[in-house]
């Protein structure tokens, strides 16, 4: 059991979501209840469910009322009952949403405190990350705080600190996917010798998942459409882009309310090593997946995958 990230589609208004996976050789059929933060309302806050033996379901719980926390860290409980007893889950989640306004990438961060920044650490250091879109851009920025800013190799020999993320399309729940492609993009953020910045698109949805996880040489794969800023300041690098939605091929299209999957790695070779955001969204240990993501030469690459790339997210007008 684990709750979803959340996101504020406008047709339906606020919702928590519910994953639920029946693990065990026989159907389980009992009701799972969700138990939200402090001061926060359900409607209802119990739902009835049957699962067959490895079924899983998505399970929609109304917010009838509900309070923003400056943290962005929301505590949840799920019990399931059934006929042999129950089980609770206790998990906090985050709002991910990434509020409309058009913010120029020019090395300030000052523009971005209307975003909904999202925190975690890792170890002992911290990594934050914010949206934006507007009607032309998706806009990305990481502050990382490292004690020191690697940059970009060319050559490839050695290891560099780098911010990568992927932006993919929901399927419609009908739609059985297809795992043979990609079907995602992955763009790779860099810091250039000379004090610049580059971004590479390291996949795009067509290619085979197999090949979409190999390294290619990241000379070919620059990507000059993406605008792009790397700096530090006080112990902090940010990395800051803007992509442009005509790169995406309706992958994520400029509308309020849109849902699309994304998610965000950061290589700090000098430091933490990879830093995963869909550990701080609680992504299930078995969704890793080892064509999940690129493994361009110079990441900090582990036996074990990263959890995915899947983490919903959604475009909203405001976070006010």
């Amino acid at each position: 059991m684990r709750v979803e990230t959340l996101t504020v589609p406008p047709a339906t208004g606020p919702l928590a979501m519910v994953m639920v996976q029946n693990t065990g050789n026989a159907s389980w059929e009992g009701q799972i209840v969700l138990r939200p933060p402090p001061s926060w309302q359900l409607s209802p806050d119990t739902r009835t469910v049957r699962l067959d033996s490895g079924e899983t379901q998505r399970l929609a719980f109304n917010i009838a009322r509900g309070r923003n926390l400056e943290t962005n860290r929301y505590p949840f409980e799920i019990t399931a009952i059934g006929p042999d007893g129950q089980a609770t889950h206790r998990q906090e989640t985050f709002v991910a949403s990434a509020p409309y306004f058009r913010v120029q990438v020019d090395g300030r961060p000052d523009e971005w405190d209307d975003a909904i920044p999202i925190s975690f650490r890792t170890g002992q250091r911290e990594t934050t990350i914010s949206t934006y879109w507007s009607r032309r851009h998706f806009s990305l920025l990481v502050a990382v705080d490292q004690q020191e800013l690697v940059p970009w190799d060319a050559s490839g020999r050695s290891s560099f600190d780098a911010v990568q993320f992927a932006l993919a399309a929901v399927p419609p729940p009908d739609q059985p996917p297809d795992l043979a492609a990609a079907g995602r993009f992955e763009f790779l953020l860099v810091a250039t010798e000379d004090g610049g910045a580059k971004c590479f698109r390291l996949v795009t949805p067509e290619l085979r998942a197999d090949e979409a996880a190999r390294p290619r040489p990241l000379d070919s794969l620059v990507c000059d459409q993406v605008e792009v800023a790397v700096w530090r300041n006080d112990g902090i690098t940010y990395y800051e882009c803007s992509v442009p939605f005509r790169l995406l091929d309706n992958a994520l299209l400029p509308i309020a309310g849109r849902e699309f999957f994304f998610s965000v790695l950061v290589h700090d070779p000098g430091g933490t090593g990879l830093r995963d955001l869909a550990q701080h969204a609680k992504l299930w240990p078995d969704r890793g997946d080892p064509h999940a993501w690129n493994r361009w030469a110079g990441g900090c690459w582990q036996d074990e995958s990263p959890l995915g790339n899947k983490i919903r997210w959604g475009l909203c007008t405001s976070k006010y």
